[in-house]
């Protein structure tokens, strides 16, 4: 079979030696593989030129555990990159938490709840809760403490030690108050 190259989103190229996409049984499939790199592929930012070949995005993502969970870019980077240096795949409410970490002023924080005086800033994680605090520092402290509980409980398996270490290194990096 011959190599197909298949330009995507401009910049990235489907090099495929198989059909990514098509219609079974009156349904239409994508490959997995093909859909995440896709999905990189059509974002706004930037992708490291090595994952502009969709096969070196699919060799690195065949040795993941990647099934039920997304594409991470902030655990182990800033968020601006996609690469295999800086990506995982983490369940999406653990991206949501590291993607926070970046964030570093808003991430949980809400002041569109009508108290702007003496308490202004909300905190949240995961849908619960913390309070509310009249210091910006203060409720960003919150979130980190309860954002890295959130995430080790989570991520208690040996195979996601590293991460729940990393984030928690990220969080206690932002304050003081996160340890």
């Amino acid at each position: 079979m011959t190599l197909r190259r298949t330009l995507v989103a401009e910049r990235g190229i489907n090099d495929s030696n198989y059909t990514t996409q098509q219609v079974r049984d009156g349904k239409y499939w994508m490959c997995p593989y093909f859909s995440a790199w896709n999905r990189l592929i059509r974002s706004d930012s930037p992708v490291d030129t090595r994952w502009l070949l969709f096969s070196c995005f699919r060799e690195w993502m065949v040795k993941k555990k990647w099934e039920g969970k997304v594409l991470d870019r902030f655990l182990y980077g800033d968020g601006n990159l996609y690469g295999p240096d800086v990506c995982c795949f983490l369940d999406r409410v653990s991206s949501q938490i590291a993607n926070g970490l970046n964030a570093k002023e808003t991430m949980g924080i809400d002041t569109s709840h009508g108290m702007k005086i003496s308490n202004p800033y909300r905190v949240t994680v995961v849908g619960s809760h913390l309070g509310y605090f009249s210091d910006r520092d203060e409720a960003r402290a919150a979130w980190c403490k309860a954002a890295v509980a959130e995430f080790k409980r989570r991520n208690t398996n040996r195979a996601h030690r590293e991460a729940v270490d990393r984030l928690y290194d990220k969080a206690t990096s932002l304050s003081d108050r996160c340890r």
